[in-house]
């Protein structure tokens, strides 16, 4: 009840004519969604996610979904053989909802999703209806951190490297990265130590844990 409501004023504030009929509309499409998702265990299987679908497969994964169209659209098209798909049978399941769904809830998922995702960047009236759903209802947040916080988080985020490269070439000498390689290696060779002496391992896991360590690569 509590997302419907949020979804409701998401639309109103986006000037939806229809916000209570379509929010009513896009939780069901959601829930219908939800159902042919995997779960988060199935999810976490590096194996069962891995699925190399060459392109003229795809429609038999998903009946009556304009491949074509969605490949031109993304720009893969000609530049691409084959995807990977993480759950074969979503798609399926997919293309029954997009089939059964009416066209006019789409669209109105497709505004609310868009609005939803950068509600943050848009009025105050916006950031504020998206806090109390996601940051009050859900989070237990009372309050919003000052705009000030948040423009430096989103400057973070978006230029976090740039920004951490002027940093760092004002106030960390080469000789301190130095340092850190040293400390870094020093912990590499104990560890690489520490793994031939643990009773507890197989002699095939020591040497599995080994190449893993091996592939290490620092980053400082």
């Amino acid at each position: 009840a509590k997302y419907q409501q949020h979804v409701e004023k998401m639309l109103t504030l986006a000037g939806g004519k229809n916000a209570a009929a379509d929010a009513k509309a896009i939780v069901e499409l959601e829930t219908e969604l939800a159902k042919v998702q995997w779960t988060k265990v199935e999810n976490r299987d590096p194996i069962k996610t891995y699925n190399k679908v060459e392109l003229d497969k795809l429609a038999a994964l998903a009946p009556g979904y304009d491949w074509q169209q969605w490949l031109k659209a993304s720009g893969l098209q000609g530049k691409a053989d084959y995807l990977i798909v993480s759950q074969p049978t979503y798609l399926k399941g997919f293309a029954d909802v997009l089939g059964r769904m009416p066209l006019e809830t789409w669209k109105a998922y497709l505004q609310f999703q868009t609005v939803n995702g950068y509600a943050n960047y848009l009025s105050k009236a916006f950031v504020d209806q998206r806090f109390a759903f996601n940051g009050t209802t859900l989070a237990g947040i009372p309050q919003l951190e000052p705009r000030w916080k948040r423009g430096v988080s989103t400057l973070e985020s978006s230029l976090g490297d740039a920004v951490g490269k002027l940093y760092v070439a004002k106030h960390f000498p080469a000789e301190r990265k130095a340092h850190m390689e040293v400390l870094v290696n020093n912990l590499l060779a104990a560890y690489k130590e520490s793994i031939d002496t643990l009773d507890w391992m197989s002699p095939a896991t020591k040497k599995e844990a080994q190449a893993k360590l091996a592939k290490f690569t620092p980053k400082i």
